[in-house]
């Protein structure tokens, strides 16, 4: 039974593991202006525009990036993600590419 134990706490351990985990569009994205900047790092996301950065929460769902504020949770912005990777804004029309650093 003592065994038992262990193995459960193994196997939630290795489950926990995974949050957290980067993903596949962290990195650092400019958009085609040079005045925008997105850093997304595991569930979080700084966004500068001319200098001033705000801090937001994301989550991917499907090819779609949403973030939200702490303040009240509800939705801020929301990206598509391209087939090449790069983030589409819908409402402006913007796109920003990840950059190699």
């Amino acid at each position: 039974m003592f065994s038992l134990r262990w193995v459960s706490v193994c196997v939630c351990l290795l489950l926990a593991d995974g949050c957290g985990k980067k993903n596949a569009i962290d990195g650092t994205y400019h958009d085609s202006s040079g005045l925008m900047t997105f850093y997304f790092n595991r569930g979080s996301a700084e966004i500068t525009i001319i200098g001033m950065t705000k801090e937001y929460d994301y989550e991917v769902v499907g090819n779609r990036v949403t973030l939200r504020r702490d303040i009240d949770g509800r939705a801020q912005m929301e990206f598509i993600i391209n087939p090449d990777g790069s983030l589409l804004d819908p409402k402006s029309g913007n796109i920003a590419k990840k950059s190699d650093s």
